[in-house]
């Protein structure tokens, strides 16, 4: 479940404690108004923004602000993970995104210490195909009934896709459906 705790480590560990006291209770009252995919899909698209800004940064060799955006993408990643619930009904899927969002960490370190845009293209790619399917969830939740089978996640389908693809393709993973 994502709550305050995980704008909190964002804040953090993002460089957001520069920002008022005002803007930090911004977040905390989103985090409480706002859906947890809607959360999801903003951390998602907050870390597409800021590796694109880290593009340019390596483009105009500034290394510094290369440095601190990619930290603060790091930190977003770092964050949904800590977020992740290992149990029974969730174990794979969410082993599946823990070993997801190591590798994205590794690939991030890659970027800060060889400023390589092409290896930027490739995590803001897979980014975009999981921002895909958070949005997908989304939609699907919107316009579904609040009937308590309508908000089981079908974890067979998932499992089946983990299983029969290596985690660093994941074009394959658009066509997962998700039921909510």
């Amino acid at each position: 479940m994502l709550n305050v705790r995980l704008i909190r480590i964002i804040a953090v560990k993002g460089g957001f404690m520069a920002y008022n006291k005002n803007h930090f209770n911004a977040y905390q009252r989103a985090s409480e108004t706002v859906s947890e995919v809607k959360q999801v899909i903003m951390l998602y698209e907050g870390a597409i923004n800021f590796i694109e800004q880290a593009k340019e940064a390596i483009r105009e060799q500034n290394y510094e602000k290369r440095y601190n955006l990619i930290n603060k993408a790091m930190a977003i990643v770092t964050g949904l993970n800590s977020c992740l619930e290992f149990n029974d009904e969730t174990g794979e899927v969410a082993t599946a995104l823990d070993e997801y969002y190591q590798s994205l960490d590794m690939r991030l370190l890659y970027i800060n210490t060889n400023d390589s845009i092409k290896e930027c293209d490739g995590v803001i790619g897979d980014l975009r195909v999981m921002l895909d399917a958070w949005r997908d969830v989304e939609e699907s939740t919107m316009s579904e009934t609040d009937d308590a089978d309508s908000h089981e996640v079908s974890q067979k389908q998932l499992k089946n896709e983990v299983k029969s693809k290596p985690i660093n393709d994941l074009g394959s993973l658009k066509d997962i459906q998700i039921t909510v």
